[in-house]
């Protein structure tokens, strides 16, 4: 071996498998990026199903969305989407990103179906820090509370009942575990309040793009 030129074929050796391994851990990356993809929309299209159970619905459901900014609806200063449902291609319902900012836990997270008339069709919390065996029943997943508030709507009960026993209201509660409910109960009537107030402009937005809305209850 030329003493001049080794060095240099063994940096280039060192460069090339470098860059073949650098190669290989993109291509992983990049496939495991996809599936975690697939994997999360599989999810939120699960979630989007048991919010809004209508298997009349388009399988486009999903994929139409507005962001909105509205903390006095939502009950967070961040954006927060809201899908359109549709049947044969016209707006059937519509399923609400909030959230319940005073959770017992923090922040409970949820999706609320609604449908065409304004009626509640479900609702699937995505995210909570509710005490397990005893806030945490108002999860779907752990209890049938949330049926309390199924087909219901904001003249159904009228507003002043829109709360849970425990203050004069109409949903159920459980003693020793108040603050969930009241908190899924307030941040559902809001959602079904943002959707009476701005229907036109939820329906109208284009698609992916972002509403304000300042106003709030």
């Amino acid at each position: 071996m030329n003493p001049k030129t080794g060095p240099w074929r063994s940096a280039l050796r060192l460069g090339l498998l470098g860059l073949a391994v650098g190669l290989l851990l993109q291509g992983v990356r990049l496939l495991t990026a996809a599936r975690i993809e697939a994997a999360r929309e599989a999810q939120l299209r699960a979630a989007l199903q048991l919010a809004l159970p209508d298997a009349d619905l388009d399988p486009t459901l999903g994929q139409e969305w507005v962001e909105v900014r509205a903390p006095g609806w939502l009950g967070s200063r961040a954006p927060m989407r809201v899908y359109r449902a549709r049947r044969q291609g016209e707006l059937a319902g519509w399923i609400v990103e909030a959230e319940a900012p005073d959770g017992y836990g923090g922040p409970i997270r949820m999706l609320v179906g609604i449908d065409g008339t304004g009626r509640v069709q479900g609702v699937r919390l995505t995210e909570h820090q509710e005490t397990p065996g005893l806030g945490d029943y108002v999860d779907a997943r752990r209890d049938d509370w949330w049926q309390s508030l199924r087909l219901r709507s904001l003249t159904d009960p009228p507003p002043p009942q829109w709360g849970i026993a425990a203050d004069g209201g109409r949903f159920p509660y459980r003693a020793g575990a108040t603050i969930s409910p009241r908190a899924v109960v307030a941040a559902v009537a809001r959602a079904l309040g943002l959707v009476a107030r701005h229907h036109h402009e939820l329906a109208s937005a284009p698609a992916g793009s972002l509403l304000e809305l300042p106003d709030g209850p």
